[in-house]
């Protein structure tokens, strides 16, 4: 068999009751040369190996590679592109469904640019809820530009060349929420360009329950946090990134939990963004609170050592 050109990496974990809908999609591709798809398990619970190993007689390329050493996506991603054999590397989330004709477009992205993504479909998985808690969407014409900085390829929808992902130094695994948008930016710095691919879409599925929605914000706050090793300012404020106040987005996440209190019990919709809200904020607060206890136990033993949270 030739080698391939492109490799579909995608991370898993404990996602065995949504992949099959991601391996159907992928074998709907039209690709006129070799690619294949290999899967990182990061540690799975369920059956998600079973399944995984279930498509290898309908994706013949398919392989699963063990990343369980290391928890977090950032390291699956890396190790399903050390296992890839193509140049063009094309990241999907095991729990999002690709668009016919994705495969072949963002192949011809990354024949023009170091870096590809797409827009996303947020409404053939998602019930009107769950939309509604992941606002604000994603813009469908052209990529995100994060806090007025630089444009970012998310990481559910995310094309990069092997040789670029080698000399930017891979996937950064301090980073636990973010990791997309820290190498979108790192790439760009280095001289890559990222192109924006209209027909490469994704269906992004949603968090369409309370409890893991509540879990999402929760992790994705405590990634933010100075105690968990999400440094986009320190990384890229050297480079003119200015986020707006943490402290500020908190108070506003704070006012509008009191204002809709009263409401909760008449609505899931206004149940499930107060719940957004809350796990988000106790998420922030323990990641401050955690680093500046850090901080001060760095610094009672070690004199020379500074820093803030």
């Amino acid at each position: 068999m030739s080698a391939p050109v492109v490799s579909v990496c995608v991370p898993i974990f404990n996602n065995g009751d949504v992949v099959d809908a991601l391996f159907d999609s992928l074998a709907r591709q039209e690709f006129d040369e070799p690619w294949e798809v290999v899967v990182a398990d990061n540690g799975s619970s369920d059956d998600s190996r079973e399944r995984v190993l279930a498509w290898t007689d309908r994706l013949p390329s398919l392989r699963l590679v063990d990343a369980t050493d290391v928890a977090g996506q950032s390291h699956a991603r890396n190790r399903a592109a050390e296992e890839a054999g193509a140049e063009y590397l094309l990241f999907v989330d095991a729990d999002d469904v690709v668009t016919d004709g994705r495969l072949a477009a963002l192949a011809g992205g990354l024949r023009r640019c170091g870096l590809a993504s797409g827009p996303y479909d947020e409404e053939t998985l998602n019930d009107k809820c769950a939309r509604a808690w992941a606002m604000p969407h994603r813009p469908k014409d052209h990529l995100p530009t994060v806090f007025d900085f630089l444009p970012a390829a998310l990481g559910n929808n995310f094309a990069i060349r092997a040789s670029v992902l080698r000399e930017v130094g891979g996937w950064n695994e301090d980073y636990h929420y973010g990791e997309d948008v820290e190498l979108s930016w790192r790439s760009q710095l280095a001289g890559h360009e990222l192109c924006f691919v209209p027909e490469a879409v994704v269906q992004y599925r949603h968090r369409a329950d309370i409890r893991s929605l509540a879990r999402q914000q929760y992790f994705r706050a405590y990634g933010r946090g100075p105690a968990a090793g999400h440094y986009l300012s320190r990384d890229f404020g050297p480079h003119g990134y200015d986020p707006p106040s943490e402290a500020g987005r908190f108070l506003e996440r704070l006012l509008f939990m009191i204002r809709n209190l009263p409401l909760i019990p008449f609505s899931r919709l206004r149940r499930g963004l107060w719940v957004k809200h809350a796990a988000y904020g106790w998420g922030w607060l323990r990641a401050r609170l955690e680093g500046k206890h850090r901080l001060q136990r760095s610094m009672t033993t070690d004199p020379g050592a500074t820093g803030g949270s």
